[in-house]
Order: structure tokens, then sequence, then C-alpha cells
């Protein structure tokens, strides 16, 4: 385990989720969202936000939770100077 361990975890589930594994999908990239207390990952942030909240957590989570941690995903990203992230 690493610190690309999240963002590599979080962006296999957005690929393999489909109606048939998305429970297994939704507590794997739950965990690897929990792994970004553990390493130092504030770059990433955006991108686990959007894999997270915009490719697997909708299916689980209310929608207006997404979409404010979407929001916040895209303002650290604006904030942080990654503009790829965050436009």
């Amino acid at each position: 385990i690493c610190e690309h361990t999240p963002l590599s975890l979080l962006q296999f589930t957005g690929v393999v989720v489909n109606k048939n594994n998305a429970v297994l999908c939704y507590r794997i990239a739950k965990n690897a969202l929990s792994l970004q207390e553990r390493f130092d990952v504030a770059a990433q942030v955006p991108e686990l936000y959007n894999n997270f909240y915009g490719r697997i957590a909708w299916r689980f989570e209310p929608f207006q939770d997404c979409a404010n941690n979407l929001r916040r995903g895209f303002e650290i990203g604006l904030s942080s100077g990654n503009n790829d992230m965050g436009l």
C-alpha cells in the first residue's frame, strides 16, 4: 500500500462497476477513499472525489450529497491549481 493506492483502486472500481457487482465496488471504493487520510494525497483529492462520487457513490448515496462533494472536489481542484480536475 502506497500513496497511489487510493486513486488506483477508485479508478479500477470505476471501470469495472456494473449492476451485478456494484455493492462490492462501492465497498472497495469507500475503503479506498478512507485511505486518503493515511497518506498525504492532497493533490489527488479532486480526482478521488470525482471518481468516487461521480462514478460509484451516486448509486448508493443521496444525489445531493454526491453533488455537494463533486462541487467540493471541483473547488479544491481550482484552489490547488489543478486546472485539469477543476475544469
